[in-house]
């Protein structure tokens, strides 16, 4: 029964330990949902319909880390174009920076560890 126990638990700390090894992974699709739906609100003057924008072409397409953050922060589609038409210069003023992360993109957030692959 011990010898059971033993392999057990080093079999789960081997396996913790290996999943710890991966190289951090950066998604980056919300930056180029959030620019696609921003360049489309460009052309709409209705609010409402800019919100069905923002909602449909990001936050419904987003990442589950930015669902989480949006979620904690109590942030939404309507806040979201509140501040974009708000302070126009601001969102262009970071376009540049943010379209030049030289990040590549990667559809398996947990690699190989999530069983996912």
């Amino acid at each position: 029964m011990s010898k059971c126990l033993i392999v057990l638990i080093l079999s789960l700390t081997i396996s913790i330990i290996v999943c710890g090894q991966n190289e951090p992974t950066v998604l980056t699709s919300d930056i180029d949902h959030f620019w696609v739906a921003f360049d489309s609100l460009q052309t709409i003057k209705e609010k409402n319909t800019q919100i069905e924008v923002m909602q449909s072409m990001y936050i419904d397409k987003a990442t589950f880390g930015l669902k989480m953050f949006m979620e904690l922060r109590k942030f939404d589609a309507s806040k979201l174009v509140e501040s974009i038409n708000k302070y126009p210069k601001f969102w262009k003023s970071i376009r540049s920076n943010t379209l030049s992360r030289g990040i590549s993109l990667s559809k398996d957030p947990y690699g190989s560890c999530s069983g996912n692959t």
